[in-house]
């Protein structure tokens, strides 16, 4: 894996989230049953965390 792309998508209550997969060195998506994408996580806000140079 080269890095990661993060996608806009909607949950089945038509709720938005973000879907984030990784990136081959060719630039493509690994998706599929051999890899992982990640599509569920708490949104920020309001769900942050204890302030950091990310959130403050």
């Amino acid at each position: 894996m080269l890095g990661i792309r993060v996608y806009f998508g909607y949950d089945k209550d038509q709720n938005m989230e973000l879907v984030i997969a990784g990136v081959n060195e060719d630039g493509n998506d690994l998706v599929g049953e051999d890899y992982v994408c990640i599509d569920m996580g708490d949104p920020s806000p309001p769900n942050s965390s204890a302030p950091n140079v990310l959130n403050s």
